[in-house]
């Protein structure tokens, strides 16, 4: 009854990688869809695009552009999120837990390593995670957030062809405010990709749920031993029934007064990735890059372009949240 395409569609897949889109903590986004999934026994895995620094760590076999983050092998630095993720379920579920991470590269490395990736775990199904919304912006609005790793990410993924199940998953409506991102340019997107059949439908993650109780059970595991996601922290805090300047879990990061938490923050957006990437208007300015640096940069000149031709949608209606 009341089937969402997003869960008939995953239901049937055999091996899915779930994939943090924006990169740092957004793979924690992703969590309880994670611990829902291996419920069903369906062979998951866990990817992210990693702000920490790797270069310490050995190469993986599969490719190396990525490298495996355990709790057993990675020496621990202060902003590690991914292995105290992974320390997280040796410590409380004796178990040895693989989260594949991906260097801050450009488009280019990223989705070879996307391609070979899926190939080794033998994906029928990808699930990339934004902690936020801004993914969905296509490049002419008046805000983009952070528009760099979710652009490569959404892209990569959509490239892997073999994989006939690809999904953008974004949890945390609101927070992108924080980065300038108007909300009603993002419900705009979303009515574009319904029209297009690029919808798979919106649930809540509730506080009654056992996959959602772990998960807010292992970010403040995660919190207590690093830097507080103030995403991840927003999203638990809403899930919580928190509202308002209630940032309780982040002082440290934000001041009471900016952000909004609101009921929103927990609901889980689903999307065909293939149809959110087509909307992205400056692929083909970053479609040969091969580190960070340059994305940032060719997603600037673009900008800039769109400025003087003056084709920036300016968001004139506001949804304060």
């Amino acid at each position: 009854m009341f089937q969402l395409p997003f869960l008939d569609k995953i239901s049937k897949c055999k091996s899915i990688l779930i994939s943090g889109c924006g990169g740092g903590y957004d793979v924690f986004a992703g969590i309880p869809i994670y611990l829902a999934l291996k419920q069903m026994n369906i062979t998951v895995n866990l990817a992210n695009l990693s702000f920490s620094h790797l270069s310490h760590l050995p190469e993986s076999k599969i490719d190396h552009s990525i490298y495996e983050v355990n709790a057993e092998t990675v020496k621990p630095q202060f902003y590690f999120p991914e292995y105290f993720l992974s320390l997280y379920f040796k410590e409380k579920h004796k178990e040895s837990v693989t989260i594949y991470t991906f260097p801050r590269l450009g488009l280019k490395p990223i989705k070879k390593a996307y391609k070979k990736l899926t190939k080794f775990l033998k994906c029928d199904c990808i699930i990339t995670v934004d902690g936020g919304t801004d993914s969905l912006m296509f490049g002419d609005e008046d805000g983009l957030g952070t528009p760099e790793e979710d652009s490569i990410s959404v892209l990569s993924v959509a490239s892997c062809k073999s994989v006939p199940i690809k999904i953008l998953a974004c949890v945390g409506f609101g927070i992108d405010s924080f980065h300038g991102v108007c909300h009603y340019q993002f419900l705009e997107n979303v009515s574009t990709l319904i029209k297009e059949d690029g919808f798979l439908g919106a649930f809540s993650y509730m506080k009654e749920m056992a996959e959602v109780k772990e998960y807010i059970e292992i970010c403040d595991y995660v919190f207590e031993k690093t830097q507080v996601s103030i995403v991840n922290a927003s999203i638990v805090n809403s899930i919580e029934g928190k509202f308002g300047g209630d940032n309780s879990r982040m002082q440290s990061r934000v001041s009471n007064s900016t952000l909004f938490i609101n009921p929103l923050m927990s609901l889980c957006w689903s999307f065909d990735i293939e149809k959110v990437a087509k909307h992205i208007l400056y692929t083909k300015n970053i479609e040969n890059t091969k580190t960070r640096l340059e994305v940032g940069n060719r997603i600037n000149e673009f900008r800039e372009k769109l400025q003087k031709e003056k084709k920036i949608k300016i968001c004139e209606q506001v949804l304060k949240v």
